[in-house]
């Protein structure tokens, strides 16, 4: 993958640019390439080495230093996992249901297989969200997965997974699961800002500003329960010169070897959310900022 990138993006090479953005194509829809690593989102880390991807600049967003974790120390959370294995199978039922039939199986007790294991509580809380997603008129009938891979300022190279593209209503989108629809919320969750990823994307390929579809189903152990966003072009682009900001200061990042600990604990109620919703707090490398938190006056 590492030679087909740098070939993409070496100017010596830009005539043959269209055909070796095909061959990324190829190399991302091969089994060995999409089965790489032990779990789901270990997978997510490895796939998308080389790239730039909305959940990466979503995380450098709220604090490059959890970006460092996750992205250039590569560190798992186990309980990250359990829920990353959820929302993988989700997507999976949704997009392939032969191939789900393939991949997982449902068990009393986890044991050796070739397959991935979901328990029943797991297999219970899959099969619910997807007859509860498959019960909405207005999500899509037919769900298919398209990688996407773009270029940002001709020399950054960027990805991104969408599960339908709607060439005749322009709009794109992407499944989401979630923990309860009744406290999800898209833009706390910075899903605005990741639809507006997707958009540059499209825009960079197609020259059109696409409207985004989010379609989101919770993974409620009492039943499942869904609900449809829909971002406005106008909504999403007001985020691209941010976004192009944040892959500049990501590349500084990785240059200098510096990632700054941006969230203000102390003085901020919403930093210290995102602390809070960070799969890091727990985690020994932040341990030091945990330490040195105080009450919050306000």
């Amino acid at each position: 993958m590492e030679k087909l990138i740098d070939r993409w993006r070496d100017p010596k090479s830009a005539k043959d640019a269209d055909n070796t953005r095909k061959q990324i194509l190829e190399l991302l829809e091969n089994d060995a390439y999409k089965n790489m690593g032990e779990s789901a989102n270990q997978n997510y880390i490895l796939r998308n080495r080389v790239f730039a991807t909305a959940h990466k600049l979503r995380t450098f967003r709220d604090n490059p230093f959890f970006a460092y974790l996750a992205y250039e120390q590569e560190i798992v959370i186990e309980e990250e996992k359990e829920a990353f294995v959820i929302g993988q199978a989700v997507d999976d039922l949704l997009t392939d249901k032969k191939g789900f039939e393939k991949k997982y199986e449902i068990v009393a007790r986890r044991g050796e297989s070739e397959k991935i294991q979901l328990t029943n509580t797991q297999g219970k809380i899959v099969l619910a969200a997807g007859e509860e997603f498959r019960s909405r008129h207005f999500f899509p009938k037919k769900i298919e997965k398209h990688n996407v891979v773009f270029m940002l300022q001709g020399k950054i190279p960027c990805k991104m997974e969408l599960d339908t593209i709607d060439f005749k209503r322009k709009a794109f989108g992407d499944i989401k699961t979630c923990a309860s629809i009744e406290t999800f919320d898209p833009q706390r969750w910075g899903y605005d800002f990741i639809m507006s990823f997707y958009q540059m994307g499209i825009k960079e390929l197609y020259g059109e500003l696409f409207a985004g579809e989010l379609y989101v189903v919770d993974k409620s152990t009492d039943g499942s329960r869904s609900d449809c966003y829909v971002f406005r072009q106008e909504t999403l682009s007001q985020f691209h010169e941010e976004i192009n900001n944040l892959v500049k200061r990501y590349i500084q990042c990785q240059l200098s070897g510096v990632w700054p600990f941006t969230l203000d604990l102390n003085g901020s109620i919403e930093d210290r959310r995102k602390f809070f919703r960070s799969p890091f707090y727990s985690h020994e490398s932040c341990r030091q900022f945990k330490d040195k938190m105080l009450p919050l006056q306000i």
